[in-house]
């Protein structure tokens, strides 16, 4: 209610560890969606205020759509499409999450020295990142 009624505040980031800890009873890849609409029924989400989703808890096409069409979703960011291209996934149209695997189980590590990708990885992320674009149209 303190982000939503405080005029100072302009961007509302929903976050991807807080929102899950708060609702435990709900799985992780759901939990902003419920959250979110907890909010909306309550009276409480303010939709004349920026609302950015940090990073991805599941495949795309798990939370991306429900919160476009509820309004409530303006940004979202996640290295999810890139990080699975790097693990050798291609999403697939024929899953709900678009994920081929229900998680990738190597960690980002962003400290991974840099080494030439090969076209098959590159085409791989695009790819990725091109099906999740998809999902705002």
């Amino acid at each position: 209610m303190w982000a939503s009624e405080t005029p100072s505040i302009d961007i509302i980031g929903m976050s991807i560890l807080g929102v899950p800890n708060a609702i435990p009873h709900i799985h992780i890849a759901y939990a902003r969606v419920v959250m979110t609409q907890i909010l909306i029924e309550r009276g409480v989400f303010n939709f004349n205020k920026y609302h950015h989703y940090l990073g991805l808890n599941a495949g795309p096409r798990l939370e991306i759509p429900s919160l476009i069409n509820m309004g409530a979703m303006d940004s979202c960011d996640s290295s999810g499409p890139v990080w699975a291209g790097i693990c050798g996934s291609r999403y697939s149209v024929e899953t709900d999450s678009l994920q081929t695997r229900s998680k990738i189980k190597t960690e980002v590590d962003f400290n991974m020295p840099l080494v030439e990708c090969d076209w098959i990885v590159l085409e791989d992320i695009q790819y990725n990142i091109d099906k999740t674009l998809e999902l705002f149209k």
